[in-house]
């Protein structure tokens, strides 16, 4: 079947510190400090489609703030967390 990549924005740490741990601290770092310092690979700014997804039944919603917040919750709540 093969890889599915699902894009994801950097909003998701914000709202992960403001729901689930508001201690969690992180640090945004740019592309030239990733490929310089932290990975052997250059990182690859690819377009990413669910084409292949929805090709397999598999239809992603869109991932909106309301949406984000409520996964974060069940996340904060679940025991794994």
């Amino acid at each position: 079947m093969g890889m599915l990549n699902i894009k994801i924005s950097l909003n998701i740490l914000e709202a992960y510190k403001k729901i689930v741990d508001p201690s969690h601290d992180y640090e945004v770092i740019n592309v030239g400090e990733l490929e310089k310092d932290i990975v052997k690979a250059k990182r690859s700014n690819c377009v990413l489609s669910n084409t292949k997804a929805n090709s397999l039944g598999i239809l992603m919603p869109a991932l909106t703030e309301k949406r984000l917040a409520e996964i974060l919750e069940i996340y904060k709540g679940s025991p794994t967390q």
